[in-house]
């Protein structure tokens, strides 16, 4: 079973993401945790159809089933967005935190994002996140 594949895996994944743009309705997203991780990480999503990305990169390290990300790193036109976190396969529990940063010289201030944190919790099966 692929559970199980994956509880005692080892290995590593890097992602790296290029520029682009990111439509800001979430439509593309079925889940309703992941549509509201989207607009939870993406506080300026009202502010205009679509998001300028820059680049992002995650890097998964897993030993024995068990990932560690980090870093989780992703620049916009307007927002640093840096996190990490642990994803365990064989209890399927997720701990996943990301902090927002505005740009300086963007014409936002620190101020402008009332809430800096993300955190993405739960199982694999069941996922919450928190603001």
């Amino acid at each position: 079973m692929l559970h199980d594949i994956a509880a005692r895996g080892d290995g590593e994944a890097l992602v790296l993401v290029g520029s682009g743009q990111v439509p800001n309705t979430n439509e593309f997203v079925s889940s309703e945790v992941l549509r509201g991780l989207f607009v939870a990480l993406n506080p300026f999503h009202k502010s205009s159809d679509h998001t300028n990305f820059e680049c992002g990169v995650a890097l998964a390290t897993v030993e024995h089933g068990k990932a560690a990300v980090e870093p989780i790193a992703a620049r916009t036109d307007r927002l640093t967005v840096v996190g990490n976190g642990t994803i365990d396969f064989e209890t399927e529990r997720i701990d996943l935190d990301w902090t927002l940063k505005p740009r300086s010289g963007v014409g936002i201030t620190p101020g402008s994002i009332t809430k800096p944190y993300v955190k993405l919790g739960g199982t694999l099966s069941s996922p919450k996140f928190w603001k």
